[in-house]
């Protein structure tokens, strides 16, 4: 092959080349004007999604040994312990949409493919959760009885102080029983048995704690899942690009 007939190949092969180069392929035009047109109305999805670690723990602390050394007339010893390090791993999951360097919500969406009947469904139910917290708020305003409450039951302090007593006094009953214990024992188990009977036949009363528990008001929130508006979203870009192609 001569030399001539390389540069003719060589130049058939450019101008191919850049035929294919210049042809519109979506979603990119070869004209920046129409490409500046459609990236300022197409939509983006803005997704970000995985998991971080979270550590707690570690280290170690000083404990007694012997918690009851005082029982005993030991003197007190002293262990150190290693805490546990225990490692959580938290998910997150970011999901947004973006045209024109805007952040539209589900509602734009629908509205940007004329589903104006799926809008309408979604609007309507939000606005009648608002129109029910409203009311609820205008009872409270009118009433505060009307303010829905709260109940939280526990115990009074009794019950706590009448389980000391019974673990400390039946410890130290143990130890009188094994002939190992001291004066000083023996005489906490006279003591801590004679509060705990008496007290035993004192009921065990519960508290009611009461608190105010206002409405919550509602917000509008993603009803479709991430699969479903990104097939919209495909939908709407490749209507849009189309569009602008003049197809």
């Amino acid at each position: 092959m001569n030399i001539r007939k390389k540069k003719i190949i060589a130049i058939l092969l450019l101008f191919c080349y850049s035929v294919l180069i210049g042809q519109n392929s979506y979603p990119n035009f070869s004209d920046p004007n129409k490409q500046l047109e459609f990236v300022k109305k197409r939509i983006y999805i803005i997704e970000d999604k995985g998991s971080y670690p979270v550590t707690r723990g570690g280290g170690s602390t000083t404990k007694l040994a012997n918690p009851l050394y005082f029982f005993t007339g030991h003197e007190p010893q002293y262990v150190e312990k290693q805490n546990p390090i225990h490692t959580t791993n938290y998910q997150y999951n970011k999901f947004r949409l973006e045209q024109n360097n805007k952040v539209i919500s589900e509602i734009d969406l629908l509205s940007l493919l004329g589903l104006e009947d799926e809008r309408n469904r979604i609007s309507d139910d939000f606005r009648e959760k608002l129109s029910q917290y409203e009311k609820e708020i205008e009872l409270i305003s009118q009433n505060p009885i009307n303010i829905r409450y709260e109940d939280k039951v526990f115990f009074d302090s009794h019950m706590v102080f009448k389980s000391f007593i019974t673990i400390f006094g039946g410890v130290s009953t143990i130890l009188s029983l094994q002939g190992g214990a001291s004066k000083a024992v023996n005489t906490f188990t006279i003591l801590s048995w004679a509060i705990f009977i008496p007290g035993a036949f004192i009921p065990i009363k519960t508290k009611i704690e009461t608190k105010n528990k206002y409405p919550q008001k509602p917000k509008m929130t993603q009803t479709m899942s991430n699969n479903q508006i990104k097939s919209l979203v495909n939908t709407y870009n490749l209507n849009i690009y189309k569009e602008i192609a003049g197809e």
